[in-house]
């Protein structure tokens, strides 16, 4: 999908993709600087041209330090284009081992950052109703900003407050009380997804009083922010999980791994898991983890705060841990690719020159599709793996294992740093 009022700027690569559209990096020749576009296609449905419309209606209201910011759009067509921050620090479930999370200092600062996002959406009426770690995305300076509003909805203008109720979001982050009832109120259902993104960064620690299955029971998040383990100032990274209060234990159990993905909770300790990780806002909806922001594509100013010329290609790209070079060509390295994704048992089909996609089941029987694309950098050769359609987490343990089997052909070399 080309941008064809863009001059100068070279297509690095794809960085997420949706139903009606995707998002994609470019650099200026000229100037080196990185941007990101995000691309949609209205034409394939009536409810995503309104989609688009809400979307930029509620992006035009926002301005927060850990909310993506918004710079305008652009329609040609059909077609529409949305300029936002470009986060070059990636996603923040690139940030989370399976079945480990991350060190608690990390987890909490990221959540005392989620918190504050999302608290800000709720003072000014809009709900984001697809909180998880794929639409989290950090930036150069490693700080969180909440991203893609595709799904977003505003439950209170004017002081008047409407309750909801349309099912949408992404299975395993979805509170109870949107598929037991018909009505339910917009701040607890964020809330619980936040609950749950702490859950993964932390391996699966039941959160109790966030995870009440009852909304009026749950924490808010003014009742959150008093909580001794939020509030704390973590210089080191503890021993040990006060998480939230002395009533909430940390669970850790091996023996449901197969089972489970850790954004989950244990439904032994009474909370419902639901089976699946697919969105529910139906096959048309249009969810992007990854946003952009060219201001001088609309205005023809300079760009600021992004990569400069000085930088290499494979650094102007999104860090993401999804990815590693290799020490064959780019024909070998598919090939070895090839065999190791039959041997697991998945569908490999390749889609163009430099691009596969691999088909397959995660541990639960839920559909779980990933690109890999193969690059030529620096006369070397990256292999860079970006889920299409499934549970984050469960398309990391599937990296990981690929990664494990073709670690005879994983280029150990490192890359000098540009001279400065």
């Amino acid at each position: 999908m080309a941008v064809p009022f863009v001059q100068d700027w070279d297509l690095i690569q794809t960085l997420g993709e949706g139903a009606y559209g995707e998002v994609r990096l470019l650099v200026n020749r000229q100037t080196g600087e990185a941007v990101a576009v995000k691309v949609i296609d209205t034409s394939q449905g009536k409810e995503c041209s309104e989609n688009v419309k809400k979307e930029i209606c509620i992006n035009k209201v926002l301005s927060h330090p850990n909310i993506v910011r918004f710079f305008g759009h652009r329609r040609e067509g059909p077609t529409v284009y949305l300029f936002l921050e470009y986060c070059s620090g990636g996603e923040l479930f690139d940030r989370i081992e399976p079945d480990l999370g991350m060190p608690e200092r990390e987890a909490h600062r990221f959540f005392q950052q989620l918190i504050a996002a999302v608290e800000y959406l709720h003072s000014v009426g809009i709900t984001h109703r697809d909180i998880k770690p794929e639409n989290i995305l950090l930036d150069d300076k490693d700080n969180l900003k909440l991203s893609d509003f595709g799904l977003a909805t505003m439950f209170r203008h004017r002081g008047r407050e409407r309750r909801l109720n349309r099912l949408c979001g992404t299975l395993p982050y979805v509170a109870p009380e949107l598929l037991s009832k018909l009505e339910f109120s917009a701040q607890p259902a964020d809330v619980w997804a936040c609950g749950i993104v702490l859950t993964a960064m932390l391996a699966g620690g039941l959160l109790s009083k966030l995870l009440r299955a009852l909304p009026e029971e749950r924490l808010s998040i003014s009742e959150l922010k008093t909580d001794p383990w939020f509030s704390q100032t973590l210089t080191s990274s503890s021993s040990h999980n006060k998480l939230l209060c002395s009533d909430t234990q940390l669970h850790r159990n091996n023996s449901d791994r197969v089972q489970f993905s850790s954004s989950q909770p244990d439904p032994a300790l009474g909370v419902c898991v639901w089976e699946g990780s697919v969105c529910v806002g139906g096959a048309d909806q249009v969810s992007f983890s990854q946003p952009a922001r060219p201001d001088n594509m609309l205005l023809g100013s300079q760009l600021l705060g992004t990569p400069g010329a000085s930088q290499t290609p494979w650094q102007r790209l999104v860090r993401r841990m999804t990815r590693f070079f290799t020490t064959l060509d780019s024909s070998a390295s598919c090939s070895a690719l090839r065999d190791t994704c039959i041997d697991l048992g998945h569908t490999f089909k390749h889609t163009c020159t430099n691009q596969v996609t691999v088909s397959t089941l995660d541990r639960r029987n839920n559909k779980l599709i990933f690109k890999v694309h193969l690059m030529e950098l620096d006369q070397r050769v990256l292999l860079d793996f970006r889920l299409s359609k499934g549970d984050g987490l469960e398309f990391k343990r599937l990296f990981l294992k690929i990664k494990q089997k073709l670690s005879d052909i994983i280029s150990t070399q490192k890359i000098p740093l540009p001279v400065t």
